[in-house]
């Protein structure tokens, strides 16, 4: 997967400056750009979608789920 992640440019791999063995993982500039454009819109659509329930369906809802 990460392999797949660097080729796309979405995130580089460098030099763990603790450890020669492994690799460090970090995002690129275009990879936080699509993060951000895909968590916008899931945050817009989670605002909007307690609107659509009923206030039973909203009280039924699991606890740890807020709106």
């Amino acid at each position: 997967m990460i392999d797949r992640l660097e080729k796309a440019g979405y995130v580089r791999r460098r030099p763990d400056p603790r450890d020669r063995r492994r690799a460090l993982v970090e995002p690129s500039a275009p990879g936080l750009e699509r993060i951000a454009s895909f968590y916008q819109g899931r945050d817009a659509r989670s605002r909007e979608s307690p609107a659509v329930f009923s206030a039973d369906q909203l009280r039924a809802r699991p606890r740890n789920v807020t709106a």
